[in-house]
């Protein structure tokens, strides 16, 4: 299969970084059986050993082809970075042994039979939404509803990221979430950017404008905002947002900019609303494994996990970096930015801070869980600033502060999840 190479930088030192945030990828062995079953994976390496000691490991191994099903919705998506970069390391970093197939766009499982097709084999790894499911997920849920972060375009989705991911790996009951489907979380808490009020007619600026108006949302969380707020909250799939806003079923939709720029839905919904003083629920994103990833060799285990890294680094691009290209598409559609009014920002602030409290008290999960969150972020955001990522303005203007793909991220990535990741390696 011939390599889909990645017009991004690979972080080739970092690649374990990003086990935390973890690959998307499934597994169709071909060219004979892989590993074998039985106890002995074979030899593994150390993290940070040369890509020719790892080919010299791999040499006589069978090849296999894992299909990577990422969230991308195409490879010309601005969220293709975390596929494509992904696909180059793996495939160059095995020499070839591994084939990397992209099932862009959830192609082979959306996402209401995900959990199901990695629990079954038809897809090993992929990236997926479990707040869609929260009586499945019920503590994924409850760490979701703790999520009580505030909004910033750059730095603040780095410190949000980071919080989010080191906290849900430290916390039993999120991961027991989905090891007791038999899943491998590689992410299970995984943000990806901030969320915006995404509008086919006027931002609701003020609070009386909320009044009536039907609201996607993709988390429960989100749909307790929005009925404070005054308004009807709809549920839809990030991919059925589209046709809602088209159709005018929906008037504006609670979502990621991510999302703007994968569907187009700046097309049919060009004015958004963003904030500044709080932050918009949070939807948790997650990067799960099917058991079948721990029947390849150890070599190849790794190889994967290792690649983690360069995921994040694509994701990143794809998930926050995004923001320039969606502002510029707006403005070419003639849309519009707003922010919302320090009223309507104080009032969601409340209900995340309620909601969040509520959570604490009364969910499954330690009321700690909340501390660590808020703790890990004001470390994150001081970590994050320190190394230079800091925001020069709002979404706004971000086209004119950001630097874009310039921008080198190997400091931030060496910085998430060390310890999470080393401790995650398959050995």
């Amino acid at each position: 299969m011939k390599n889909t190479k990645s017009d991004h930088t690979r972080l080739t030192t970092f690649g374990l970084r990003f086990t935390a945030v973890g690959a998307v990828l499934a597994l169709t062995a071909c060219g004979g059986s892989v590993g074998g079953g039985g106890e002995d994976r074979g030899e593994g390496y150390e993290y940070g050993a040369s890509e020719e000691e790892i080919h010299a490991l791999v040499e006589d191994l069978d090849p296999i082809t894992i299909t990577f099903q990422p969230s991308g919705a195409s490879p010309e998506a601005p969220s293709a970075p975390g596929g494509l970069v992904v696909k180059e390391a793996i495939e160059e970093r095995s020499n070839g042994k591994i084939t990397v197939d992209l099932a862009w766009g959830h192609s082979v499982a959306g996402y209401d039979e995900v959990h199901d097709a990695l629990a079954d084999g038809r897809v090993d790894l992929s990236h997926t939404l479990p707040s869609y499911h929260p009586d499945e997920f019920p503590a994924v849920d409850a760490f979701n509803d703790m999520l009580n972060f505030p909004s910033s375009p750059w730095s603040g989705e780095l410190a949000a990221n980071a919080a989010a991911v080191s906290v849900g790996f430290d916390t039993p009951e999120v991961m027991a979430d989905f090891e007791d489907k038999g899943l491998i979380p590689l992410a299970p808490t995984f943000l990806g950017g901030g969320y915006y009020v995404i509008c086919s007619g006027d931002v609701p600026v003020e609070l009386e404008d909320w009044q009536g108006l039907q609201v996607r949302v993709g988390a429960s969380a989100q749909a307790d905002v929005v009925s404070e707020l005054g308004a009807s909250p709809v549920s839809l799939d990030r991919t059925e947002v589209y046709e809602g806003l088209q159709r005018g079923t929906v008037d504006c939709a609670i979502s990621q900019l991510t999302d703007v720029a994968s569907f187009g839905l700046a097309e049919v919904a060009p004015n958004i609303g963003y904030l500044t003083e709080a932050g918009l629920p949070r939807v948790i994103s997650s990067l799960v494994a099917s058991p079948s990833i721990e029947e390849l060799p150890l070599v190849y285990q790794q190889i994967i996990h290792d690649a983690a890294g360069d995921y994040y680094h694509g994701a990143i691009r794809g998930s926050i970096d995004v923001g320039v290209p969606v502002v510029e598409q707006v403005q070419e559609l003639d849309g519009s930015f707003q922010e919302l009014s320090s009223e309507v920002q104080a009032a969601i602030a409340e209900s995340n801070t309620n909601r969040a409290d509520r959570t604490a008290e009364e969910s499954m999960l330690d009321p700690e869980v909340y501390e660590q969150l808020n703790s890990a972020y004001e470390e994150w955001a001081d970590d994050v600033e320190e190394m230079g990522y800091v925001d020069g303005g709002t979404i706004e203007d971000m086209h004119q502060w950001h630097e874009g793909e310039d921008i080198d991220y190997s400091s931030v990535v060496e910085a998430y999840f060390l310890s999470t990741a080393q401790a995650n390696r398959p050995e």
